[in-house]
């Protein structure tokens, strides 16, 4: 936390411009009382009310499960050790092909992993399938979670305090 001060303003279209009085202030600019804090790192910035640090956390939170989704996942399989890749083109690709399997498709799926291009058995490759959808649930899972914590922080310093 840095230091937080009342200090004058100067804001033009609702935008602040300038921490302090200036010279030269561009037409139609103002200046207003606000609530900063300093901090070594950003310099002056806006205080932020609770509501508006939980709506950031949330948005930060939203990346931040986005991102493990999108990391894939690993599945154990006939004694060996898959890695399959999850971001938004692979899990179209996984759709695709479960509609296929769904529709009557009983052909061997070959599908790139961390070991190059495998080819698995309908019933294989529904497992992977479902570690897939445990994966993104999971992931989901632990969003939910966090952000309950956030709704129900009664802090700024709560709410910091989350984290992936």
């Amino acid at each position: 936390m840095g230091i937080k001060e009342l200090k004058d303003v100067v804001m033009l279209d609702g935008e602040i411009i300038n921490v302090g009085k200036m010279e030269n202030m561009p037409e139609g600019a103002l200046i207003e009382k606000q609530e900063m804090e300093y901090t070594t790192q950003n310099g002056w910035r806006k205080v932020k009310s609770l509501n508006e640090q939980k709506v950031d956390k949330i948005n930060e939170l939203k990346i931040d499960c986005q991102t493990a989704i999108f990391q894939g996942f690993t599945v154990e399989m006939n004694g060996e050790s898959f890695y399959f890749g999850f971001n938004e083109l692979d899990q179209m690709n996984f759709t695709q092909q479960l509609i296929l399997i769904v529709s009557g498709d009983q052909s061997k799926i070959s599908w790139k992993t961390n070991k190059g291009v495998k080819v698995f058995t309908t019933s294989d490759f529904m497992n992977v399938i479902d570690a897939g959808k445990n994966h993104k649930l999971l992931q989901q899972s632990k969003y939910w979670s966090l952000e309950q914590q956030v709704v129900n922080a009664k802090t700024i310093i709560e709410v910091d305090a989350i984290v992936w």
